[in-house]
């Protein structure tokens, strides 16, 4: 019996790998968007009945249990950063010292991205380490954060089996190197070096996400694929939509002599790898492979940083003779004027940099700007006086030193509203204020509560407010329905009934929108939603344990944490107020919270809304914007001039709507009054 249950496991984690594969490495998911959840469970319910997790389980996909802190591991072969090419006149140095030393003048030319190096380890076919690439010679271990990667093999493809290329994005005079079928063999021990990154619509999407629970962005593409992976706990990288793609080996497999070989490999053995890969024969293609980098990056699913060119031979005994390509240093030229600092409503310290224009330059900037995270650890040193470059983001400003700085700015170690000492995490690159009476928390969660994403009190000025706040102490959502127009008129002479008629008009409130109005850490206006989608009602969600609340679907691991200690200590209690001060929770069933939860989604054409906009709105309603029309495209939403992505949608079967039939799901799930 137990070994017809280890060979009936056998069968389904193969199944899953293969389902995983054509998901997430191929990108073509399949028909049934339910046979990936219900193999996941019926492999976890077999292994507790064996008792047996392995290293390629396919549980690990939802995250290791958190530990205390990172160990730090050798490399086996040291990973040098290549030198930097700038110039034409550098390129071609380059190329003619390759081909002078007698070399073929063939290279892999490769885009390269914002995002983390890692070294994988291999044996037998299964990922045992992970570990960032650091310095070069040793980095931190990763391994339970890259095995929730679906994107990352967590055992190879078996020799001999069959393998397939999914063609998708095809790019100037190649498809990039082709599977091997039957796939070949690979050594006991092979070292994967593996990149991996957030697409421009992930990270724009966390970052909104982070802004609208009163996080600050990461806005730095690098700084949050670093911030993402290089977690303590597994399961918050987990709910991060990162992707690794594998670049190469730090020791070649025998048998192969090319680069490009290697690439073909690694995708037979179930690697993603960078979609703009060419394989150039002289210089006059290296260029053209440039021109082709330039030409695809304002429409590109990352952020392009430049190229890697590297020698195509394998030489067992040298390194590869490869070179970086970087593009000039986007943005504008500016000084940071000085720098200050806020804190979220959650705790989170918000460093922020006033800019002003560069001496020498006359084009216009942005007044100010968050500073983005430097990596896992850190945010750029930025600080008063420092010379940067300043360019759009699809959030907020993204700010980067215009020239490496000697030395770093003195790391704040005290809030900046209470003067308490800071926390800093060690996977975390913001410090956080713990103090629970902050006055600074406090005034973020009042302006919350009553600013243009809570309760819309245009008639409190912030003046007043600060003023309420000073005399009555922090106030939570059912503290506010409690007040009359007396006190309010003391503090804010005329608005008294203005203001008591707002809240009148509000005591009809979906039960989504008292928890994003109550300020729980991490708790944007999608996971608020998310919850009681799941929950239903507020009787559910007062029932609830902890475990039942990490448990609920759409939420973050952080999200989900917050939520369980606030109805373990306010949470139950300020619900139970609320009822008191004579507001109506309502629950899923009159308010429709998420209409989109979980659905991915595909503006095109030119959109009243703007697509910002209109993106923010779908999100916040549990949706997931897609670059593209794909299989596992749920939506298409269409405004002028769409007719490519309109024929894609038809081609692919996908239901599409246009603006103003969005516009009407978006008013009657909007935070009205039910």
């Amino acid at each position: 019996m137990a070994s017809r249950a280890v060979e009936h496991l056998a069968s389904l984690k193969q199944r899953l790998w293969e389902l995983e594969h054509q998901t997430y490495v191929l990108e073509f998911p399949p028909s049934d968007r339910n046979q990936l959840s219900q193999l996941r469970e019926q492999v976890a319910v077999l292994e507790r009945e064996v008792g047996n997790l392995e290293p390629d389980s396919p549980s690990h996909r939802q995250g290791a249990e958190a530990r205390a802190s990172f160990e730090r591991w050798a490399h086996d072969v040291t990973w040098a950063e290549a030198p930097a090419v700038q110039s034409v006149a550098e390129l071609k140095a380059f190329h003619q010292r390759v081909a002078g030393e007698g070399t073929d003048a063939t290279f892999v030319a490769m885009a390269t991205i914002p995002s983390v190096d890692v070294v994988l380890t291999y044996e037998h076919g299964v990922l045992v380490r992970a570990v960032l690439r650091g310095d070069g010679h040793a980095g931190d271990d990763v391994t339970d954060n890259i095995r929730t990667l679906p994107s990352v093999p967590l055992r190879l493809k078996r020799p001999g089996t069959h393998t397939e290329t999914r063609i998708t994005k095809p790019t100037g005079q190649t498809f990039g190197p082709s599977t091997t079928t039957p796939v070949p063999p690979f050594p006991e021990r092979l070292l994967v070096q593996l990149t991996v990154a957030l697409r421009v619509t992930d990270l724009a999407a966390l970052d909104r996400r982070r802004v609208d629970a009163g996080d600050p962005p990461y806005v730095s593409a690098y700084g949050a694929a670093m911030s993402s992976l290089r977690r303590l706990d597994p399961k918050v990288t987990a709910g991060r939509r990162l992707r690794g793609m594998a670049t190469g080996c730090a020791l070649a497999p025998p048998g192969i002599d090319t680069q490009w070989q290697l690439l073909g490999a690694l995708k037979s053995w179930g690697f993603a790898i960078q979609p703009v890969t060419w394989r150039c024969r002289g210089l006059q293609e290296v260029l053209d492979f440039v021109a082709a980098l330039q030409q695809t990056a304002p429409t590109y699913d990352f952020p392009l940083e430049g190229g890697l060119l590297r020698s195509n031979r394998i030489t067992a005994a040298t390194a590869p003779i490869e070179a970086r390509l970087t593009f000039p240093p986007p943005g504008r030229p500016a000084v940071s004027q000085r720098v200050y600092h806020a804190v979220g409503r959650g705790g989170t310290v918000l460093p922020v940099t006033l800019i002003e224009r560069a001496p020498e330059h006359d084009l216009p900037v942005p007044d100010r700007a968050p500073i983005p995270a430097e990596d896992g650890t850190g945010v750029v040193p930025v600080e008063g006086g420092t010379r940067i470059r300043v360019r759009p983001g699809p959030v907020a400003p993204i700010v980067t030193l215009d020239a490496p700085r000697s030395d770093e700015p003195p790391v704040r170690t005290e809030c900046p509203a209470c003067g308490q000492r800071l926390s800093k995490p060690i996977d975390e690159p913001f410090s956080r204020c713990v103090n629970p009476a902050c006055s600074g928390r406090a005034r973020a969660r009042w302006l919350h509560l009553i600013g243009s994403r809570g309760l819309r009190l245009s008639s409190l000025t912030v003046q007043a407010a600060d003023r309420l706040l000073a005399e009555l102490g922090p106030l939570d959502p059912a503290d506010l329905f409690g007040l009359d127009a007396t006190q309010v008129e003391r503090f804010a002479p005329g608005s008294g009934a203005a203001v008591v008629q707002a809240l009148i008009a509000a005591r009809r409130m979906p039960l989504w929108r008292y928890l994003y109005l109550s300020a729980i850490p991490h708790v944007s206006e999608r996971e608020a939603r998310a919850c009681v989608r799941w929950v239903r009602t507020a009787a559910r969600l007062e029932a609830l344990t902890p475990q039942e609340v990490l448990g609920i679907d759409g939420l973050t691991r952080e999200a989900a944490l917050s939520l369980a200690i606030w109805l373990e200590h306010d949470g139950r209690r300020s619900l139970a107020r609320a009822r008191q001060a004579g507001l109506t929770l309502l629950g899923d069933d009159e308010a429709f919270s998420a209409p989109f939860l979980a659905k991915t989604v595909v503006l095109a054409g030119q959109l009243e809304r703007g697509v910002v906009q209109l993106a923010d709105e779908i999100e916040r309603r549990g949706g997931i914007i897609q670059s593209r029309v794909g299989r596992d495209t749920d939506l298409v939403v269409v405004g002028r001039s769409a007719q490519k992505t309109f024929d894609a949608a038809v081609m692919y079967g996908v239901p599409v709507l246009d603006e103003a039939a969005v516009s009407e799901v978006l008013r009657e799930t909007g935070p009205g009054t039910g």
